[in-house]
Parts: C-alpha cells; sequence; structure tokens
C-alpha cells in the first residue's frame, strides 16, 4: 500500500465542483493507486476539505485508510481515539470551532527551522509519501513582506506550496495538481 501527502495553498477557490473534484481524486488514489494512509500538512483550506472527504469516506465506505496530521511547532492535531475526551473537556472553550481528529500524529524534527519550520515539515511529509496531492496555483504568490521590522523594503517570498511542489517532483513523487485538471487526466 502507499501512502499520500496532502498539500495546498492556505486559501482556494472553494466551489461545490471542486468538492466534487478532490473526492473523485480520493477515490482514484484509494482504488487504483492503492493509498490507504493519507499525510496532511495544517494552515490550509485545501488540507480542511480533503480531510473532511477524507474522514467521510473513512467512517462510510473505507474504514482501513489512516490520516496522519504532520504538525509544527504551536499546532495541535488531537488523536481520535482521544476525541470524546477532548471533546468534554473542551466544549465550553470550542463550541462552534472545527476540530480534526487523526489516526496518528508526527511531529515535526525541524523546529529549528524558525519561520521556515513549515517548509521543513513538508519536505518531511514528501519524504514520507509515494504520491501527493496539491492544490498548487503557479500563478499564486503570497503577500509582499518587509526584509526586517524595519526596513522600508519589500521582497516577494515563494509560496510554500510552490516549494513543495518542486521539491516534490525534484524527488520523483508522483504528483497530481488538482488545480489544474490537465495533470490530473495525464494520471488517470
Amino acid at each position: 500500500m502507499k501512502s499520500c501527502a496532502i498539500i495546498g495553498h492556505r486559501k482556494i477557490a472553494f466551489s461545490d465542483e471542486l468538492r466534487q473534484k478532490i473526492k473523485r481524486m480520493i477515490i482514484y488514489l484509494i482504488l487504483n493507486e492503492n493509498v490507504d494512509v493519507f499525510r496532511f500538512s495544517s494552515r490550509s483550506q485545501f488540507v480542511d476539505v480533503v480531510w473532511e472527504i477524507v474522514s467521510y469516506l473513512q467512517e462510510t465506505t473505507f474504514p482501513y485508510i489512516k490520516m496522519v496530521a504532520y504538525d509544527c511547532k504551536n499546532e495541535l492535531s488531537i488523536l481520535t481515539k482521544d476525541k470524546e475526551k477532548t471533546e468534554n473537556l473542551y466544549a465550553n472553550f470550542f463550541e462552534n470551532a472545527k476540530t480534526c481528529y487523526f489516526d496518528e500524529i508526527v511531529e515535526s524534527k525541524h523546529y529549528l527551522a524558525r519561520k521556515n519550520t513549515y517548509i521543513a515539515r513538508n519536505y518531511q511529509l514528501i519524504d514520507d509519501s509515494e504520491i501527493c496531492l496539491f492544490y498548487y496555483d503557479e500563478n499564486y504568490y503570497p503577500k509582499m513582506q518587509r526584509y526586517s521590522k524595519k526596513s522600508c523594503i519589500y521582497y516577494q517570498p515563494n509560496s510554500g506550496t510552490k516549494l513543495a511542489y518542486k521539491y516534490a517532483i525534484k524527488n520523483n513523487r508522483k504528483v497530481f495538481n488538482i488545480f489544474t485538471s490537465e495533470n490530473i487526466m495525464s494520471h488517470e
């Protein structure tokens, strides 16, 4: 069996059509690519949607699939076995909050990467997977950043998703990009 890394931009152009496209791709990965482990990054609308779909499919159709969270520092994921305990404990605090539960949690080995921890985490996620499912728009750019708090000069940072996408290709992973239909079709 194989595992699949899930990585995408923080904000996506979400629609019901996109949700259906993602669901079809997840089912394709399970049935045709023999994926039984889905490895999730974080802080992404795309990752949240994929988690919802995989979670639903795990409950209804494919109980053998596993979901694994890859955490960076200052992030919190919760094991499925601790769901009831956590919900009871935090019921008053998180009345309307969405909480994602996972079968396993992998803590990043790269705490010393500082603000680039998420990049190192994504590389670890890709290294642990044979297949990668991305939501990657090559025309997406993060907002401009200052070189320092006191600087008047700005620069255009790279997208973390772009860096992960290029890393996955460089490391010969089978890559599916849900953003571009031609990439998905070329693998079906």
